[in-house]
């Protein structure tokens, strides 16, 4: 973890930092918002379901007491926004916590609205039980305040939110027209094939958040969100949730094995493996893939610290 997220988050309570923004309106009781109140144990799962989108939305006014403070500076817009993959993965780990079965589904989004040339787009959701959950927040502009910018996302985004508009298909083998590049970017975290490949098995997704939050010094509000969220369900269920980056240094990345003797990637020197097999095997499956993605941290990295050295001069 880098020295300046980690020092931040010793000497603050990130929950009693918060400028808290309006949480889901009551009218948006059903998926994929919430889920049916018929449900078993729906309080609990709605609980966290209020509580997590309500902390997407908040913000954190971190002051800027030198350059270095530029790395928090994205909280003071939002903590977290447009991380559907790694929303999805860290709630299905905080439902599992409290005895909730939940299941990261890579599909399409695209809205039922009358609208030409709508295309699809990859997208990871929730399915609890046999409901869609979409807990994603999407952060409109730095140039409205944070009550504009949450009061336009629910004026906005639940039209557009349906149930009609989460198919669970292929991103990469559908025939629909999907966004491009041109739409997406092209950071290799977004493709469809990636997402697909993290939410195939629990292991993968445990994989990828635990990259996320490696990198933490270009994914401040995931960590900062993870945090929150598992002293919330410390205090609420009485249940502590683990380290996802502590966890996964004690398995091998190909086997799954948790292995006495296990060494480190020497690219990214994080991914631990028992053996040349399990090497191989995971550079083709998904690790490769997670390098290209490490690539584009240290090219954002590099970028905002420039940045920060032009004003220290």
């Amino acid at each position: 973890m880098s020295s300046q997220v980690l020092s931040w988050l010793e000497s603050n309570d990130p929950s009693k930092s918060v400028s808290w923004s309006k949480g889901i309106p009551e009218n948006l009781s059903s998926p994929p918002w919430r889920v049916p109140e018929t449900l078993m144990r729906s309080k609990d799962i709605n609980t966290l379901l209020e509580y997590s989108m309500q902390v997407q939305s908040s913000t954190i006014q971190t002051q800027m007491k030198s350059a270095d403070d530029l790395q928090l500076l994205e909280l003071n817009y939002f903590i977290l926004s447009n991380a559907s993959l790694t929303v999805a993965g860290l709630l299905s780990r905080y439902l599992k916590s409290i005895g909730i079965s939940s299941k990261p589904v890579c599909g399409i989004f695209k809205p039922v609205v009358d609208f030409a040339g709508l295309k699809g787009a990859p997208s990871v959701f929730l399915k609890v039980d046999n409901f869609v959950i979409d807990n994603t927040y999407l952060h409109q502009t730095e140039r409205a305040t944070q009550k504009k910018n949450v009061k336009d996302f629910y004026s906005i985004i639940p039209k557009l939110r349906t149930g009609k508009a989460y198919l669970e298909e292929s991103p990469s083998q559908t025939k629909l027209e999907m966004v491009g590049k041109k739409e997406l970017g092209d950071n290799p975290e977004d493709s469809g094939e990636y997402l697909e490949k993290c939410c195939e098995t629990d292991f993968n997704m445990l994989k990828h958040l635990a990259n996320v939050c490696n990198n933490d010094d270009v994914n401040v509000g995931t960590v900062v969100y993870d945090r929150i969220m598992r002293e919330f369900i410390k205090e609420k269920f009485e249940v502590e949730v683990g380290d996802v980056a502590e966890e996964v240094t004690k398995k091998c990345w190909g086997c799954g094995e948790a292995v006495e003797k296990l060494s480190a990637c020497s690219g990214c020197q994080f991914a631990r493996f028992c053996g040349k097999e399990c090497i191989t095997k995971e550079w083709g499956d998904m690790h490769k893939v997670m390098h290209r993605i490490n690539k584009k941290y240290k090219e954002k990295k590099e970028a905002r610290d420039l940045s920060i050295a032009k004003l220290k001069i």
